[in-house]
C-alpha cells in the first residue's frame, strides 16, 4: 500500500504517515501528529519539522510504530532505542527526524494504535506491580512502593533522554542553527531537578546529569532564594561589570554551590515530611479507599505500611549509629522549610495525622479496631 502511494525518491530515509487512536483507559488524543504539524507539502527537511515544533503546541516528540524507515539509513546513523526507560520513542524519534535529509509526508491514517487497559502504556501511578516492568522490580525494593517507583522511573526515563539528546548531537557534529531546537531542548529540561525531591536515586542518576547544566542550575537557584541575591537586576549588573566584580561573583557562586549541594547531599524539607507516618498513611488511606475491596482490606494495609514506616525507622538508626555524618539535619535548617510546612496542610497528611489520634495504642496491634474507629 505504502509502495503505491511514495514514489521512490533519493534522499527521503522516513515515510511518515497518519494513525488512528483507539483507547480503552481514561485519557484522549484530540489531534495526532500530522494534524498538529500539518505539513502542505509532501515531502519536509529536517529543518521543516523543526522550525514547525514549536506551534504544535505539544512539548514532546515521538516517533516508532508510525512510519517506514530505511534500515540502512539507521545503521549508518547508528540510532537506536534507549533500553529500560519509559517514552524511549521520544529519543529515537527526535535523532531521527534530526539526521534525517528528506521526510515524505503521508496523509494516510494506515495504523490503529490502541491502549487497553493492563498495558505496559498505561502507567497509572496505583497500578498492580504485575503489571510493571521486571526491570524495574529491583528499584521497587528500595522504594516499596508501587507508585513511587513508576514516578521515579519517568523521571529518571526524561533525564536518560534529555542527556542521550546532547551527547548525540555532540557525538554527530550535529549543527542546529534553530531557535526552535533550543526549545525542544528546554521541553525535555523542565523537569529534570525533580530528581531532588525523590527521597533515594538507587540508579545515581543525578550524578550523570554534565557539570554545566548542573552550574546552570545553581547559577537558575538565584532566583529562588532571595537571600543569595536581592534581584535579578542587581545580578545582570554584577555580570556586565564582572572584571571589576568578580570576587562578589564567586562568593554568591559559593554560596548557592552550598545551597545545591545540602539539597543533593539531604534532599528537601518537602521529601522529609512526605517520608513521615503522618502523610503514608493519609496516602494509603486515599490510593486505597477507591475501591470496596481497598476499604475491606485497610488494616492490612494500614499495618503494612506502619511496619514498613518502623523498618526503615530501624535502617535509619542502625547507620547514623555506624556514621554520625549520616544523620539529617533538623527540618527547619532545609531552605524549602517553609514552603514544605504546606504539605502538613494538606489532606493527605491530615488523614494520617488524625488517624494516628484516634487511637494511640494501635501499636500494640489493635489496628482493626481503630480503623473501624476512625471511619465512624
Amino acid at each position: 500500500c505504502i509502495e503505491e502511494c511514495v514514489p521512490r525518491m533519493d534522499g527521503v530515509e522516513v515515510v511518515w504517515f497518519d494513525w488512528k487512536y483507539y483507547c480503552e483507559i481514561n485519557f484522549k488524543v484530540d489531534l495526532t501528529y500530522h494534524e498538529r504539524y500539518n505539513f502542505k507539502q509532501e515531502i519536509i527537511s529536517s529543518l521543516q519539522w523543526l522550525e514547525k515544533y514549536p506551534y504544535t503546541n505539544i512539548t514532546w516528540f515521538s516517533f516508532a510504530w508510525n512510519g517506514m524507515i530505511s534500515f540502512d539509513f539507521l545503521k549508518i546513523k547508528n540510532i537506536f532505542f534507549i533500553n529500560k526507560i519509559i517514552h524511549e520513542d521520544v529519543f529515537f524519534g527526535i535523532v531521527l527526524f534530526l539526521s534525517c535529509n528528506y521526510i515524505y509526508f503521508l496523509k494516510m491514517k494506515l495504523y490503529n494504535y490502541r491502549i487497553r487497559n493492563n498495558s505496559l502504556c498505561d502507567y497509572n501511578e496505583t497500578s498492580d506491580l504485575l503489571w510493571m516492568p521486571t526491570y524495574l522490580y529491583d528499584i521497587n525494593k528500595e522504594f516499596k512502593d508501587v507508585g513511587y517507583t513508576k514516578y521515579y522511573h519517568r523521571l529518571t526515563s526524561n533525564i536518560i533522554t534529555y542527556i542521550s539528546l546532547i551527547q548525540f548531537i555532540e557525538k554527530e557534529n550535529i549543527v542546529i542553527q534553530s531557535n526552535a531546537f533550543n526549545i525542544l531542548l528546554e521541553h525535555r529540561k523542565s523537569g529534570l531537578w525533580n530528581i531532588l525531591d525523590c527521597h533515594k536515586d538507587p540508579l545515581n542518576i543525578l550524578n550523570r546529569i554534565p557539570n554545566r547544566i548542573c552550574i546552570e542550575k545553581i547559577l537558575s537557584l538565584r532566583y529562588e532564594n532571595s537571600t543569595l541575591q536581592k534581584n535579578n537586576n542587581d545580578f545582570k549588573i554584577m555580570l556586565s561589570h564582572k572584571d571589576k566584580d568578580l570576587q562578589n561573583i564567586n562568593n554568591n557562586l559559593n554560596q548557592i554551590q552550598n545551597l545545591f549541594s545540602f539539597q543533593t547531599k539531604h534532599g528537601t524539607a518537602k521529601s522529609r515530611i512526605q517520608n513521615q507516618l503522618s502523610y503514608k498513611l493519609g496516602q494509603t488511606l486515599i490510593i486505597n479507599s477507591k475501591s470496596i475491596f481497598g476499604i475491606l482490606c485497610m488494616p492490612i494495609y494500614i499495618t503494612s505500611t506502619i511496619i514498613t514506616y518502623n523498618q526503615e525507622q530501624k535502617i535509619y538508626k542502625a547507620k547514623i549509629k555506624k556514621d554520625l555524618s549520616l544523620k539529617l539535619p533538623p527540618l527547619e535548617s532545609y531552605p524549602d522549610y517553609k514552603e514544605a510546612l504546606k504539605e502538613k496542610e494538606c489532606l493527605t497528611y491530615k488523614l494520617g495525622q488524625a488517624l494516628i489520634k484516634a487511637n494511640k495504642t494501635w501499636y500494640g496491634g489493635g489496628i482493626s479496631s481503630c480503623y473501624l474507629k476512625f471511619i465512624s
